[in-house]
């Protein structure tokens, strides 16, 4: 039967695979970062209610504001952003219009003003969500991606929570208003903090190597297997294993050798030489 590891050892392995590839560590951070903020959620049935003296009408006018952005945010990311790197460094912004929403939202006086403030918050926090976990779905190898989201939503459940519960009594101790605005603050103190972070990794290495290595080239590194057969035509070589592997990977299907035998032919390309070590093959 297959080995289980415990919890402890799977969230040790987790971190300890996070901390060697700092793309993956800069999204895996993304979600329960900005939830530092997301207890301003929170505030929307507090302004509906009593803020804007709108009731049950204003609490669900700035749901259904914070659901269409959360909604749209994502599909315009992916119009305005075309690669994948840029909309990673995207993610900055996306987290300070969350917290500017938010905080915008604060100082509204008006009902519709609340809700075109936590519409453009949503647009910025759906967006942030939906690409850290594209991004965490495309970086991360695959023996270990499991965990590694298990770690994201773990993350974010729990910094939304206290999140929640410290803007909730700083709300009675201070009002509505403040609380808002400070609980949005720290959101976007975090996203300045993860963009000066981050910035530069979205360019650190091609999307390409990144896929084929299944991410940074520090942590896994590809396994390559030469599989050799000695005068095999390729017309022959017709088995569909092979075939599979053929249309599975990169195929040569024009190649010259260096040498006329065997032997040599193999030296050639194990050393990317010919006999003389002077002379590249």
């Amino acid at each position: 039967p297959p080995r289980r590891s415990t919890f402890l050892a799977s969230m040790r392995e987790t971190v300890h695979f996070a901390r060697r590839a700092p793309r993956i560590l800069g999204l895996l951070t993304v979600k329960g970062g900005y939830g530092l903020g997301g207890g301003v959620v929170a505030m929307l049935s507090v302004f509906g209610r009593e803020v804007f003296q709108a009731g049950a009408f204003g609490i669900g006018l700035l749901f259904a504001a914070r659901g269409a952005g959360a909604l749209l945010g994502p599909f315009l990311l992916r119009a305005v952003v075309r690669t994948d790197n840029a909309r990673y460094r995207a993610i900055a912004f996306c987290v300070l219009a969350f917290g500017t929403g938010y905080a915008a939202l604060a100082i509204s006086k008006t009902l519709a003003a609340g809700v075109a403030a936590i519409a453009f918050a949503h647009l910025g926090g759906g967006a942030a969500w939906q690409v850290s976990t594209y991004g965490l779905q495309r970086e991360t190898p695959d023996h270990i991606r499991g965990r590694v989201f298990a770690a994201d939503y773990g993350f974010v459940t729990l910094t939304m929570a206290v999140s929640g519960l410290i803007t909730g009594i700083a709300a009675d101790r201070f009002g509505a208003t403040a609380a808002t605005l400070g609980t949005a603050s720290v959101c976007l103190l975090f996203g300045l903090i993860w963009a000066a972070w981050t910035w530069r990794l979205w360019r650190a290495a091609p999307l390409v190597l990144l896929l084929l290595f299944g991410c940074s080239r520090e942590v896994v590194k590809p396994p390559v297997i030469l599989i050799s057969i000695d005068t095999l035509r390729s017309d022959y070589a017709t088995t569909p294993n092979i075939r599979a592997l053929a249309n599975d990977g990169i195929t040569f299907e024009r190649v010259l050798t260096r040498r006329e035998n065997g032997p040599r032919s193999h030296e050639n390309s194990w050393r990317s030489h010919e006999n003389s070590p002077r002379r590249h093959a």
